[in-house]
């Protein structure tokens, strides 16, 4: 829905500035942290909305057209963990500093 659009490109970038800045050293500057978070959301941003943009419509249809009203939650909590962990991993960045495919 709207949210694809609206809400969920600034909950992905706020995932991705977040895991860059807890994967960073303390002793890094602010200036080297916020260039990290620029090279992150750069390389990650847009293949991972693409990649959500691909799952959660589908996602929505199905479950509200064949999942009977009582499984709805479960059904969305249980793809939301497998998407926040293939988020995890996603974003890992390898040591060449390009994003794990």
């Amino acid at each position: 829905g709207i949210d694809c659009v609206t809400s969920f490109p600034v909950n992905v970038s706020a995932l991705i500035a977040f895991q860059t800045l807890a994967r960073k050293e303390s002793s890094s500057t602010n200036l080297q942290k916020f260039q990290s978070i620029q090279n992150s959301l750069q390389l990650n941003l847009w293949p991972t909305l693409i990649m959500g943009w691909k799952i959660w419509p589908a996602v929505t249809v199905l479950n509200y057209k064949f999942v009977p009203v009582i499984y709805r939650v479960l059904l969305l909590n249980s793809v939301s963990y497998c998407w926040n962990v293939a988020l995890i991993f996603y974003t890992i960045p390898s040591k060449s500093s390009q994003r794990v495919q």
